[in-house]
């Protein structure tokens, strides 16, 4: 039996006979009595009735309850959040072969088929964050961010296979962030550490608001502020190309640097004059002193 998409993997909680008090959704989480769901570790759970731990692979209680469908992998065939587009027709080095599965979340894996079998893998990974973000919510609501905005996730269907980049937008925001208040910065000194510091808004602090404010990054540019000058803020900040950013440093250099003295024509001639006595001063007070004539 697969997972119905019409129906809410949560709306579907079936009790383990094994082991009362237990339940199971059809998309493979187990919540003990008091509704707090289990850790998967190489996809089994411990489940403890009357002081003893029992291991369980979260396959085979999907197949006890009848959520888990057959054996025969096939493409179509689901398990958990994982349904199998392909399966390679040759082993690799190992003897073992994969499939390439699509996650309920809309991104895919490369799955080894024993994995698959055992239940050792279920999801692209989406899974053990939910549970660990429920857990956190339930237990220590202070410490759990909900992360929905997407730039900090698992690549999308057909795009290169390893996970946990983010995107050129995020990366930018954590720059920005590390560079104003983090004193172990190597630029600390020209941002957070200078007089007067370049500090960051409040509204900034939170990802979804620079994203907002600031849309995604272009390709090619970075985060630059206006002329140099100024804190990370709506309206003095910009994504700017390499030249872009350039024209803004010789600005903030421009400004720091003294204007010329203008002098006119009168004023060089005095100056002139003076150089002179000055100079015909320093000659008459190095000339050696005249020997005093006999008495």
């Amino acid at each position: 039996m697969g997972v119905d998409p019409s129906v809410p993997p949560s709306l579907v909680n079936v009790s383990l006979p094994e082991f009362p008090g237990y339940t199971i959704t059809n998309d493979g989480v187990v919540r003990n009595a008091a509704g707090r769901v289990l850790h998967l570790y190489d996809g089994k759970v411990v489940i403890r009735v009357n002081r003893r731990a029992h291991t369980r692979s979260v396959n085979v209680l999907l197949h006890t309850v009848g959520f888990l469908p057959s054996n025969d992998i096939l493409p179509g065939t689901v398990f958990t959040r994982l349904t199998v587009i392909s399966v390679d027709a040759e082993t690799d080095s190992h003897g073992d072969r994969w499939a390439t599965c699509a996650c309920s979340c809309g991104y895919s894996k490369r799955v080894r088929l024993t994995h698959l079998r055992t239940g050792r893998i279920s999801s692209c990974g989406c899974r053990q964050r939910e549970v660990q973000g429920e857990n956190a919510t339930r237990d220590k609501p202070w410490l759990h961010v909900p992360m929905t905005h997407g730039h900090t996730s698992r690549k999308l269907l057909g795009t290169p296979s390893r996970a946990g980049h983010a995107t050129p937008t995020y990366r930018s925001w954590v720059s920005m962030k590390n560079r104003c208040l983090n004193p172990n910065s190597s630029v600390w000194g020209w941002y957070g550490g200078a007089i007067p510091p370049v500090r960051v808004c409040d509204r900034w602090l939170v990802f979804e608001n620079f994203l907002a404010d600031m849309g995604e990054r272009p390709a090619g540019t970075t985060l630059s502020r206006f002329a140099d000058a100024g804190d990370y803020e709506p309206g003095n900040v910009a994504w700017h190309t390499k030249r872009q950013q350039g024209a803004e440093r010789r600005k903030a250099i421009a400004a720091k640097r003294k204007p010329p003295v203008r002098v006119t024509r009168d004023e060089r001639r005095a100056l002139k004059d003076v150089k002179s006595a000055a100079v015909i001063a320093s000659l008459s007070w190095n000339q050696p002193a005249q020997p005093s004539a006999a008495v």
